[in-house]
């Protein structure tokens, strides 16, 4: 097994690597910049385009649309899946259903999310809603369902309602199933904003790339799809930093 260290010194070796020889190839002229702009020319770029105000409203609506949406997800994601769950007549209920819709893409349900909220931010913050609520009901479910039947039984052993056992056994041992289906609903809900703002927005990073390349800014296009890459990396190290802590409490795992 890699230690930490020697784990970071490969990543950060392939990702320099993987740079080099895309830069490479741009200046001998073997991808063509009209097609692919250089790394170096991607972040000359990059520096007054999102200095400028314009770029700053763009960030600002999409990370409000994302942020609502994700937000709403979780607090109806969370206790239907636990509820789920824990429940085997309200699985049985509505297991058909959700089986129905998570077999759905998401982004095949834009136009008829416009139909029904229009053109904005409510649609786009509904897709993202969408995108993040069924992972993070199925994840919870499962976790619900693989609880410790020990830990149970010594709860109800010590009259532990069941309110109390949810809280005090069940919700503890489901959290890194829970931040397994944040990491899936953040990717999913990142997807979407682009997306629905391509087609149901007039403004954010999506909207932003679908004009720079409707118009042949292929440099701008991709700054801002650095733009969106880094805030995605940043949202999923803050969640394998928090599971890694997470983990950390669990019996049988080191520090």
């Amino acid at each position: 097994m890699l230690r930490a260290n020697e784990e970071r010194l490969w990543t950060v070796g392939a990702l320099t690597a993987g740079l080099l020889v895309w830069e490479g190839a741009v200046r001998t002229g073997v991808i063509a910049t009209s097609f692919l702009p250089a790394p170096s020319a991607i972040l000359r770029a990059a520096g007054p385009f999102y200095a400028g105000a314009e770029m700053r409203e763009h960030l600002v609506a999409s990370g409000l649309e994302f942020l609502i949406g994700l937000a709403l997800a979780v607090a109806a994601g969370v206790p239907i899946g636990v509820a789920i769950g824990w429940s085997p007549c309200l699985d049985a209920i509505l297991a058909p259903y959700l089986a129905a819709l998570y077999a759905v893409p998401k982004l095949a349900l834009l136009p008829i999310v416009i139909v029904w909220v229009g053109i904005g931010l409510w649609s786009v913050v509904v897709v993202v809603f969408l995108a993040g609520f069924f992972p993070i009901v199925v994840n919870l479910a499962t976790a619900v369902r693989s609880v410790d039947p020990t830990l149970l039984r010594v709860a109800r052993s010590l009259q532990a309602g069941e309110l109390r056992t949810i809280w005090t056994v069940v919700v503890p041992s489901s959290v890194p199933f829970f931040l397994a289906g944040l990491r899936l609903a953040v990717i999913g809900g990142l997807v979407a904003v682009v997306v629905g703002e391509m087609y149901a927005s007039k403004a954010g990073i999506g909207y932003l790339v679908a004009v720079t390349g409707a118009t042949l800014q292929v440099t701008k296009m991709f700054a801002a799809v650095l733009g969106l890459t880094l805030s995605g990396l940043l949202a999923l190290w803050a969640i394998d930093r928090t599971q890694h802590r997470v983990e950390r409490w669990r019996p049988g795992r080191s520090a």
